[in-house]
């Protein structure tokens, strides 16, 4: 998602390199959300019906996953 972001800085593209670079970008978001899924399938099993679990590769998002942690209620 960096590189995403901090290529929106670059300078004007040709048509065909912009184009290729969209594909790209896009196939990049397709997985990120495939990967999401995936997590929300973990966690919620029924989400199975309405999901394509088998759409393509998934991306490691280790880094970017959140270990839920239980807070104390007053």
């Amino acid at each position: 998602m960096r590189h995403l972001q901090s290529s929106l800085g670059d300078p004007m593209m040709e048509d065909d390199p912009l184009r290729r670079r969209l594909e790209g970008n896009f196939a990049l978001l397709e997985a990120f959300a495939r990967t999401w899924q995936e997590i929300a399938l973990e966690r919620h099993p029924t989400l199975r019906r309405v999901v394509d679990a088998d759409a393509g590769p998934l991306v490691d998002i280790g880094c970017l996953r959140l270990t839920p942690v239980g807070v104390p209620v007053a």
